[in-house]
């Protein structure tokens, strides 16, 4: 993943700082860890002869469980019959059509609905709100749609939505929530990055850090499976180091589930709690290098300018600004960089 940004080059050029920040994502493993069978077999056995899991929202709980076990058990057998199910379901809101199309669609219909100021409502016709926009925006990241106009402009609504405390609430004049932070931070975490976007991961990473118990769990008011689990997956998913977290939020996770394999004998719950446990167990590698990708402009005119040298400071291997005023450097260690400039007719 690169990082893209505007840069402004001034008549005299300074130093500028760019931050690099990556994710990368590596084969699924199944633990054998006793969560993990525990939670396996579980799900095995609730689902239903349709293909489907739970009672009051089984479409949630069928693309959670499904979407799941594609990353941790790809070849399990529950799998093909809860797709068939989402292939052929009608979706009664936005919620729902966005995980259908997730799990086993085309963002055709979801684009339909999306409003003019970038974001989705619970169904046509509603104003945008977070949590809906965030996973219509999954399912573009899903489909292959991340980097397309659409799901620009949602991530610019979710960005011009955070709270001051960096993160996110359901209505006006709420505080932020955990579970709804979480799951826009996962999507945000999916697309590709510029500045303001890992900015606002950080903000809202740090709200989800203070919002985690003596006991290892997250939650608003004291630590739930279900927060725990979203809290996690919004971590991996931002790149955040899981090391930290691993032993206590592990623990926490393994006591909270009950004897029969399940978290509160729910499927969705147990699907996300599942995949918390798996991700722990698994965490993504971090890379140690990557790529930025910027363009360098007049600050007089705003004018691209094409010819400029483009380098890490105190190394030689660089780059040319092209027509465009844009340029690439790969190799460059994750983290905070520092680019020099320099071009004729300029101070670097």
């Amino acid at each position: 993943m690169r990082t893209s940004q505007h840069l402004i080059a001034r008549r005299q050029f300074g130093l500028i700082s760019i931050g690099l920040f990556l994710v990368l994502s590596v084969g699924p493993a199944i633990a054998s860890a006793a969560p993990m069978d525990g939670g396996l077999a579980w799900l095995t056995a609730t689902q239903r002869a349709d293909g489907t899991w739970g009672e009051s929202l089984p479409v949630q709980a069928t693309a959670e469980a499904v979407g799941v076990l594609r990353e941790i058990a790809p070849t399990h057998g529950s799998i093909p019959p809860g797709t068939a199910d989402l292939q052929t379901t009608t979706a009664g809101n936005t919620d729902a059509l966005a995980r259908i199309v997730a799990a086993a669609g085309t963002p055709a219909d979801l684009l339909t609905l999306q409003n003019s100021d970038g974001g989705w409502g619970l169904a046509a016709g509603f104003g945008s709100e977070p949590w809906t926009t965030a996973l219509a925006l999954r399912a573009l990241v899903a489909t292959g749609n991340g980097a397309s106009s659409n799901a620009t402009q949602a991530v610019n609504w979710l960005l011009s939505t955070r709270l001051d405390d960096g993160g996110w609430a359901y209505t006006a004049g709420e505080k932020s929530r955990v579970a709804l932070t979480a799951e826009v931070v996962r999507a945000l975490g999916s697309v590709p990055r510029n500045l303001d976007i890992q900015a606002t991961l950080d903000r809202a990473l740090a709200l989800l850090a203070a919002r985690r118990g003596a006991d290892g769990g997250y939650g608003d008011v004291g630590s739930t499976p279900l927060e725990t689990g979203l809290a996690v997956r919004a971590l991996a998913a931002a790149g955040a180091d899981l090391a930290p977290i691993t032993p206590a939020t592990l623990a926490y996770l393994t006591a909270s589930q009950q004897s029969d394999g399940s978290w509160q004998g729910d499927p969705y719950v147990t699907a996300i709690a599942l995949h918390a446990v798996w991700l722990l167990q698994n965490p993504p590698v971090r890379p140690t290098t990557g790529g930025v990708t910027a363009q360098v402009l007049d600050a007089a005119t705003g004018q691209a300018l094409a010819g400029v040298t483009a380098r890490r400071y105190g190394e030689t291997v660089s780059a040319l600004t092209d027509v465009l005023g844009r340029f690439t450097l790969d190799g460059l260690p994750a983290g905070s960089v520092t680019l020099e400039f320099s071009k004729g007719g300029y101070l670097t």
